[in-house]
C-alpha cells in the first residue's frame, strides 16, 4: 500500500473509532455551555478547527476499519501512539515520524494483503 493509500485507511479508522466514543444519541447540549467563553479575547487560531482531509461526511466503511484496528495492535507502543496521536487527537506529529509509523503499519499489512491476494 502506498502512503496515501494508508493515510486514507488510517482516516477511516479515525472516523470509525470518533464515532465507537461518540455515538449519536440526540442528547442537547447542556445551557450552560451556551456561557462558556475561551480564557482572553479568542481561541487559539486553529484550535478546534476541522483538519483538511477530515470531512466528518465520508462514509466509514466499518469492516476495513475495525480490520485496520486489529492490525493496529500489532504495532510496536511508540509506533501506535505517534498514530493514534496524529489521526484520533490531532495532535500535529513530526513529518518524519508520522512517515516511519505509515511504512511500519504498511509493513505489517503487507503479508496481510500477499495472503488475501492468494
Amino acid at each position: 500500500m502506498t502512503i496515501d493509500e494508508l493515510d486514507a485507511a488510517m482516516r477511516n479508522w479515525a472516523r470509525w473509532a470518533h464515532d465507537k466514543v461518540r455515538p449519536e444519541q440526540d442528547i442537547p447540549e447542556p445551557p450552560i455551555f451556551q456561557a462558556w467563553r475561551p480564557i482572553g479575547d479568542a481561541r487559539d487560531a486553529g484550535w478546534g478547527d476541522p483538519v483538511p482531509g477530515d470531512r466528518i461526511d465520508d462514509a466509514i466503511d466499518w469492516a476495513a476499519a475495525e480490520a485496520l484496528d486489529r492490525v493496529l495492535l500489532r504495532l510496536p507502543v511508540s509506533r501506535w501512539y505517534t498514530l493514534r496521536r496524529h489521526y484520533f487527537i490531532h495532535a500535529t506529529q513530526p513529518e518524519i515520524e508520522l512517515q516511519a509509523c505509515l511504512r511500519a503499519l504498511g509493513d505489517l499489512l503487507h503479508p496481510i494483503r500477499l495472503a488475501l491476494c492468494a
